[in-house]
């Protein structure tokens, strides 16, 4: 994927198409490397994706709750077309699945979303807190049935629940409920409604941030690297993965106001809590002098990584699988590339493009070994002078943005009015890895091993 320069604002209305049934069913018809997502909601169906030099929303009226998919041409939209289904009731015309995927026939509404919504079945015969939805079991990766894999086995409404709130509170709720991505997931979503409102950053809150989102990147790889390490009896590399990350959390516990820096992005910059620059110099003063063991002891775990949970190249592309999960398989791109930021520059240059479970934890060190520097670039460069473009595009009322964590791509898409939202989609690293998890369950691959290799996150997934 060529990665677009977007250091200026598209002008309107470039960002967002309408477009009218013929017009939507011709692009459906035409295979897009380029997909991002797809969403609907009770009037229309979205569509976002790379056009040239920037992401753009082209969108559709449903009529009588139907709209032509995308998934016969580009099979990375099938899953969001199913999600659509169950929760707004959005017929895809042409889809290559309409399978159930989410609702295992416990939830009290059909098309629970929509103004449409209808009691379902099981509404007579179970109890629950909330009005919309079953809570069984935690929200899980997949479940085998008789009709084969599904995802999940509840689901919490935060959609209706966020769009009840106010942009503050919004934005703050989904710092809480986005577990392990309690930085990207809010940021992603700050920087869109900050589009929307005009709402500028300082140079120092705009380095808080990046220092921020590195930290957590760093979290997430260590955690990953503990759980392979964990469920493949590599007991030091466990041990030692632990201890650094461990000075990690203690770093955020002092610095950054907890383990997990929850909390931490608000609208127009950050928490005045934070002191983003003491995290960075307690972070780059502690962890490279541990970096040569940690190496080591990843090379001793290539007999027991090699060849499992393997992704090659072509099923990377036909999933459009990014961030550091595909770089792994040899499917490049890096939104990191977008911060231009000329303190540091990211190497594409990857350790492995073998796609097996070693080569996705050699590709997380190397990222870590980037965030140490870019970390250390941060802290040691005066930061006024230098001007780094937000990765924004807007018009009035309405804005996407996207970042990559160490989960992979994150995107949001929100429309506002009177200081509430009225429209959004959130869509993490953890949702886009999903259809290859399935797969490779399919293929007998085991469930935790899966959730540890590819860093996935339910909570991040149902966002």
């Amino acid at each position: 994927m060529t990665m677009p320069n977007l250091g200026t604002r598209a002008a309107a209305p470039s960002f967002h198409r309408h477009l009218t049934e013929q017009q939507w069913r011709e692009q459906a018809a035409a295979p897009s490397g380029n997909f991002i997502g797809l969403w609907c909601d009770d009037d229309n169906a979205y569509h976002l994706c790379w056009d040239r030099q920037s992401p753009v929303l082209y969108s559709t009226p449903l009529i009588d709750r139907r709209y032509f998919g995308l998934s016969h041409a580009t099979r990375a939209a099938s899953l969001a077309e199913r999600v659509a289904l169950e929760l707004w009731g959005a017929m895809p015309l042409d889809a290559l699945s309409d399978e159930p995927l989410l609702d295992h026939e416990k939830w009290l509404s059909v098309w629970p979303l929509s103004r449409r919504a209808l009691p379902s079945a099981a509404s007579s015969a179970l109890l629950t807190r909330d009005p919309l939805f079953t809570a069984t079991s935690r929200p899980g990766l997949l479940r085998k049935s008789h009709s084969g894999l599904r995802v999940g086995r509840s689901h919490r409404g935060l959609h209706k629940r966020l769009l009840e709130k106010s942009i503050t509170e919004a934005l703050q709720m989904v710092g809480r409920l986005a577990s392990g991505e309690t930085v990207s997931a809010p940021l992603v979503m700050a920087q869109a409604l900050e589009a929307c409102h005009g709402i500028g950053i300082s140079p120092r809150d705009r380095d808080g941030r990046l220092i921020l989102a590195e930290v957590e990147r760093l979290r997430v790889h260590f955690e990953s690297i503990i759980a392979v390490a964990r469920l493949t009896g590599q007991e030091l590399l466990e041990t030692h993965a632990a201890l650094i990350l461990r000075k990690c959390e203690q770093a955020c516990a002092e610095h950054a106001g907890g383990h997990h820096m929850m909390g931490c992005i608000m609208l127009g910059g950050m928490s005045p809590a934070i002191d983003a620059t003491a995290l960075a110099k307690a972070i780059i003063s502690t962890l490279p002098a541990r970096l040569p063991l940690l190496v080591k002891l990843i090379s001793h775990a290539e007999t027991v990584l090699t060849r499992r949970a393997t992704v090659p190249r072509h099923r990377a592309e036909a999933h459009l699988l990014r961030g550091v999960n595909g770089r792994a398989s040899g499917y490049k791109g890096d939104l990191r590339l977008m911060r231009r930021d000329p303190r540091f520059t990211i190497k594409l240059d990857a350790l492995s493009l073998k796609g097996d479970a070693y080569a996705r934890l050699w590709n997380r060190y190397h990222e870590i070994t980037e965030s140490l520097a870019y970390l250390t670039a941060i802290h040691d460069h005066d930061t006024h002078e230098i001007d780094i473009a937000r990765p924004v595009v807007y018009e009035a009322h309405e804005a996407t943005s996207f970042i990559e964590g160490a989960r992979g791509e994150s995107w949001c898409w929100v429309k506002c009015q009177d200081e509430r939202l009225t429209h959004f989609h959130l869509q993490t690293g953890s949702f886009n890895t999903l259809p290859v998890l399935l797969e490779l369950c399919l293929a007998g691959e085991d469930e935790q091993f899966l959730e540890a290799s590819f860093a996935y996150s339910p909570a991040g997934a149902e966002l």
